[in-house]
């Protein structure tokens, strides 16, 4: 079995919690997750099976999307709902229009600080850990990207958000930041994730479906091909003599649907995912430069 679940996680749960209720009903000592979400928050998280594992950090590197409730007048420790309350305001002066217009500061290429109960590492260990055994954390400051932010209602102290963001993306601290910005408090009363790369919340099943298709031998119903995270990448389809080099570790020239040339234009570390002449997804290649060189960044099993 190799490929991806698209799975709904519930709250509540871990995203580990996920990935151990699902290895004995899927028959799979090789599951992994891509892109942990927080105990508290739901939705898409995509389970990887087999040597689709190998695939996960295209997903964690692609695009997500993500509803959520801000509450003005009080933050916590951990920036959302699970945490203690450390400081109070007023959100009786904000209206939709300063909340619009201070959620569109962190639009772009934005600097956040990662919230202290997070996974982010320190030392070599995630920071929550280090805050829970009573030690003081200082998170530096990080790059993130966001795409989009949406207010979808307003009735404060509640307000509906919908954010599209890159990896690392924390929108515990987008929705801090904002009552620091608007001088209320604010944290992130629930969150769901209503997508990652391709893959939408519409089409998730949950675990306890995939358990029981799992036990009762219907788990591939729900199984998605190892490539379908990959398909807004090119695509190249080889001769076996070309598929031959690229399992041999050679660079080959390729010009995936797209006119002679034009690969001198394309930045280096792009990928192209390969098929061999029969259609069978193999390998997912790097462009390593001009004149039209590509390199296997991953080759995989004949299926």
């Amino acid at each position: 079995m190799n490929g991806f679940f698209n799975v709904y996680k519930p709250e509540g749960w871990t995203s580990f919690d996920v990935v151990a209720a699902l290895k004995r009903p899927l028959r799979q000592k090789r599951l992994g997750h891509a892109g942990t979400l927080d105990p508290t928050a739901t939705g898409v998280l995509p389970i990887a099976a087999g040597w689709a594992t190998r695939l996960i950090e295209y997903l964690v590197d692609s695009d997500k999307e993500y509803v959520g409730r801000i509450v003005l007048g009080s933050s916590t420790d951990t920036y959302d709902a699970a945490g203690l309350e450390v400081a109070t305001g007023d959100w009786r002066a904000v209206t939709r229009a300063m909340v619009e217009a201070g959620l569109a500061t962190f639009v772009g290429e934005i600097e956040q600080t990662p919230p202290i109960y997070s996974a982010v590492k320190v030392a070599g260990e995630p920071a929550y850990r280090r805050v829970r055994r009573g030690e003081t954390v200082e998170l530096k400051k990080r790059q993130a990207v966001v795409h989009e932010i949406e207010v979808l209602g307003f009735e404060p102290p509640g307000v509906e958000i919908r954010v599209v963001c890159g990896k690392g993306t924390y929108v515990r601290s987008l929705a801090h930041d904002l009552g620091q910005l608007l001088g209320c408090e604010a944290h992130l009363g629930s969150l769901a994730r209503t997508r990652v790369g391709p893959l939408s919340i519409e089409t998730a099943v949950s675990v306890e479906q995939l358990r029981e298709e799992g036990l009762a031998g219907f788990a591939l119903d729900y199984l998605l091909a190892p490539d379908a995270v990959l398909r807004a990448k090119d695509a190249a389809i080889l001769s076996s003599k070309t598929v031959e080099e690229v399992r041999q570790g050679r660079a080959v020239r390729l010009y995936p649907g797209l006119p002679a040339g034009f690969g001198r234009q394309l930045p280096l570390g792009r990928k192209c995912r390969a098929y061999s002449s029969e259609g069978a997804f193999f390998a997912v290649l790097e462009f390593a430069g001009p004149p039209a060189l590509w390199k296997a960044e991953k080759v995989f099993p004949a299926s």
